[in-house]
């Protein structure tokens, strides 16, 4: 008698315990989820520095350090180069970390696939979606509070470029590019081909339009002389006196990034 009675109070257990598991499952799975190279590359960053920003589909990886100087100056937002990480080993990656010693919160953001989840080929609507992070990552850096820089690599800036002329994100307080250049392969639907910028002298004139306290960075052996040149004509000429080019070398000479970014910070009233 008392073997049947364990019997049905193991059973019953046994029963609710199915349950829980399966609403637990459920609810996991209803949860809008990041997208899964992103929850396996989040397991090999320092668990401290891993947020997920929420988009309205689902949420992002980002990598969040906090200041560690005695002023707080506000948030700097880095976008690492199409393809690119926000760890790896670069001018991108000592600006996360460096630019805490000097006061500034950091949160570099995933960029999104170059191609739908769904393996659709089609390079769009990656502007959409890096809109998306992009105000995302804006919106975490208001609820912090002060000021707001942006730090884009390379052929982001094109991206970044449409972004601003459509007005699609607010514009920051400052823009920093490192090594930026134009789109390889702009996108091909006819309704976006026109405003990408086709050629370093089409982006030069996006940038020295823009209303922005902007700092142009590069490398030597990233042969971008002739763009270089031309953006300066382009900045004197549109009066951009606070647009400034800084050069460091061959493309390994990184470790001067964060110095050269903090005196142009603090030449332009931001640091």
């Amino acid at each position: 008698m008392i073997n049947s009675r364990v019997k049905f109070v193991v059973l019953t257990l046994a029963a609710w315990l199915t349950l829980l598991c399966s609403q637990i499952v459920f609810a996991a799975t209803d949860e809008p989820q990041a997208p899964a190279y992103e929850i396996n590359l989040s397991r090999s960053m320092t668990a401290i520095e891993v947020r997920w920003l929420s988009l309205d589909n689902g949420k992002f990886l980002a990598l969040h350090r906090q200041y560690l100087a005695a002023t707080e100056r506000g948030v700097a937002i880095l976008l690492p180069e199409i393809d690119g990480l926000p760890s790896a080993s670069g001018a991108i990656n000592q600006l996360r970390v460096g630019l805490n010693d000097h006061g500034w919160t950091t949160i570099a953001i995933m960029p999104p696939p170059r191609y739908s989840p769904q393996g659709n080929q089609q390079p769009l609507p990656y502007q959409q979606r890096l809109n998306e992070r992009l105000n995302a990552a804006i919106k975490a850096a208001k609820e912090i509070g002060g000021r707001i820089i942006i730090i884009t690599q390379g052929s982001q800036i094109s991206y970044l470029m449409m972004a601003f002329l459509q007005q699609n994100i607010e514009l920051p307080d400052a823009l920093i590019m490192l090594n930026g250049k134009a789109l390889v392969m702009p996108p091909k639907t006819p309704e976006d081909q026109p405003s990408y910028a086709q050629d370093y002298q089409q982006l030069s004139v996006q940038i020295s339009e823009i209303d922005l306290k902007v700092l142009d960075v590069y490398h030597r052996h990233d042969s971008l002389n002739d763009e270089m040149s031309y953006r300066k004509k382009l900045s004197i000429k549109q009066k951009q006196y606070s647009y400034r080019q800084i050069e460091l070398g061959d493309r390994y000479a990184n470790h001067n990034v964060v110095k050269a970014v903090y005196g142009w910070l603090k030449s332009v009233g931001l640091n």
